[in-house]
């Protein structure tokens, strides 16, 4: 009989709801088993009425109400017994320090430190995201780029065609032409839509998903 896995991942999700779903399909599918009880419990908040991370960045608009609501979150999933919680929202990592369970929590932005290497990273992220710098702490010895205001207002656009579910093929594919344009090599897909975009298309550029970063951590640990 097959051991019974007795961890308990949480995810902090509703940032938005699209990205959540794409978090917990990847997980199952990162934990494959003959039968479900071997795979880790997975549970979900999918706080979708959080206040915007952005704006509380931006504007300081309902920053402690945010803060709040993600540490609500994070209390009801250590709780119910989630000894592993990520949250999914890079953005959401701008408040990180500021959250419950520090034990608890995956820092996915830290842990794609951990794992990546490159002396080159262009950066498709938030505006919240961007204006933190939060990709330049963690790679001091790296040069970041950001998009340009130009390349900001398309990526903004990208993420709320998946945010409001209306994504079809010919965005996916004008979105890997988008990614492709950029210099160097390395992309680094700072926000939860994006991958749901680039989907399992091939371009030209060497991919970085912050989220496959802390699922490779998560199956180490399990």
């Amino acid at each position: 009989m097959s051991k019974r896995k007795t961890n308990t991942i949480g995810i902090l999700g509703g940032m938005g709801s699209y990205a959540t779903v794409e978090i917990f399909r990847r997980m199952v599918e990162a934990f494959p088993a003959e039968k479900e009880w071997d795979r880790p419990r997975i549970l979900i908040d999918n706080n979708c009425i959080m206040p915007s991370r952005v704006r509380a960045i931006l504007y300081n608009e309902k920053r402690e109400e945010l803060i709040q609501q993600m540490s609500d979150s994070i209390n009801f999933l250590a709780g119910g017994g989630a000894n592993q919680i990520i949250l999914g929202c890079i953005t959401a990592h701008c408040f990180f320090e500021y959250l419950p369970h520090q034990e608890l929590l995956i820092n996915v932005v830290q842990e794609t430190a951990n794992q990546i290497d490159e002396r080159e990273i262009t950066v498709l992220c938030t505006e919240g995201t961007k204006d933190v710098r939060i990709w330049d702490r963690m790679f001091p010895n790296s040069k970041i780029i950001y998009p340009d205001e130009g390349q900001m207002e398309q990526l903004r656009q990208y993420i709320e065609v998946v945010k409001q579910g209306k994504l079809k093929q010919e965005i996916k594919q004008d979105f890997l032409q988008y990614v492709d344009n950029f210099p160097g090599e390395n992309i680094l897909l700072g926000c939860t839509e994006l991958p749901i975009l680039y989907g399992n298309q091939v371009g030209n550029k060497k991919i970085i998903d912050p989220i496959q970063c802390a699922i490779d951590k998560m199956k180490k640990e399990i």
